[in-house]
Order: structure tokens, then C-alpha cells, then sequence
């Protein structure tokens, strides 16, 4: 362990290298020098601001709005409208009042992104997650089922439009059909 800390000028380098958008070698060659202890510069190291100490693993389970929202691929302000429609947990607070989000938040908000590709609106959705969702495998099976019906429902309705404007094109190639002439509208 004191090899670790006294390379000084090592330590600098992954300083620059955490904190910028370092090559992919730079990280290559840290994680390589630390492998044995366990640590990962993608992970698990974070430097303490006083270059003496050297890295130390730190606990990546807690995430700010912004963090959160970020990996989820949202804006900050989903994350809180989601909060006031109950989608997520009212999150713990530091002392100073910032949000503190956990793995389990992220994966529920990425859930909810989700779900909503997939049609489901957010009301539907909140009787999946909500906090007082109590849902089961077999009601998630027929709200799957209700929104398969509703999109074969709509695929139809579009099916239709659709020939019907197959039609008016085939009716209307030839300029001088009466039939598309009746379509004109007089000004």
C-alpha cells in the first residue's frame, strides 16, 4: 500500500485523468497499476483533493437529480414532475436540501422511460410502480394484453385510412377523371 501512495507524480496523472476526458490508455495503464487492489478508475476511485492521501474506493450508490438524470437520459425537471405524480420515491435530502437517489431510483426511471416507448401513458404506468401499486405479474399481463388490443385497434384504423388514400391517388392520377374532378373545390 505505500508504493501507492508515494508515487506522487502517478497520482497527479489520475487526478487529470478523472477529471478530464482522458484517453483510453491513461485509464488502461491505472487500472492496470491497481488491479490488485481492487480499483477501477471507471467505477470505484475517487482522488481526495489532498494529493497525499492517494485514491481510496468510494460508494457509487448515491446520485444527484442531475447525475440521475443524466444517466437515465431525462430532463432534471422529469425527474421532479415524476416525483409529484408519486413515479418515484421522495427522495432523502443532504443537510443542505440536495436530492440523494439511489441505483434502485435509476432503475425505475429508466423502468418508466421504458414503459412509456412502449405506449403506456403515466397514469398507467403509476398503477405498475406507483408506491401503492401492489400490482402482480398477472395484472401486468393484462394491461400488456389491454395495450396490444388498442394497438392492433389503431394499426387497423391506419390500415384503413390508408387505403383509402391509395384509392383517391389512383383515382385522381389521371387529371381529367371526372370522378377526381368532383373533388375540386371552387374559390
Amino acid at each position: 500500500m505505500g508504493e501507492l501512495v508515494t508515487d506522487q507524480r502517478a497520482l497527479a496523472r489520475v487526478r487529470v485523468a478523472k477529471t478530464t476526458n482522458a484517453s483510453p490508455a491513461v485509464h488502461r495503464r491505472f487500472n492496470t497499476r491497481f488491479q490488485h487492489i481492487g480499483w477501477n478508475l471507471e467505477t470505484s476511485v475517487r482522488l481526495d483533493p489532498v494529493l497525499r492521501y492517494g485514491p481510496y474506493p468510494v460508494s457509487m450508490e448515491v446520485l444527484t437529480i442531475g447525475q440521475l438524470a443524466r444517466e437515465a437520459g431525462v430532463n432534471i425537471e422529469t425527474v421532479r414532475y415524476y416525483e409529484r405524480r408519486r413515479l418515484l420515491r421522495e427522495p432523502p435530502r443532504t443537510g443542505s436540501g440536495y436530492r440523494q437517489y439511489s441505483v434502485s431510483d435509476l432503475w425505475r426511471l429508466q423502468f418508466i422511460g421504458r414503459a412509456k416507448q412502449l405506449g403506456f401513458t403515466l397514469a398507467e404506468i403509476a398503477t405498475l410502480v406507483g408506491p401503492d401499486s401492489g400490482s402482480s405479474a398477472e395484472s401486468v399481463v393484462a394491461m400488456a394484453r389491454t395495450k396490444m388490443e388498442a394497438l392492433d385497434e389503431n394499426m387497423k384504423a391506419l390500415s384503413d385510412t390508408r387505403w383509402r388514400l391509395e384509392r383517391l391517388i389512383d383515382i385522381c392520377a389521371d387529371p381529367d377523371s371526372e370522378d377526381c374532378t368532383a373533388l375540386k373545390v371552387t374559390g
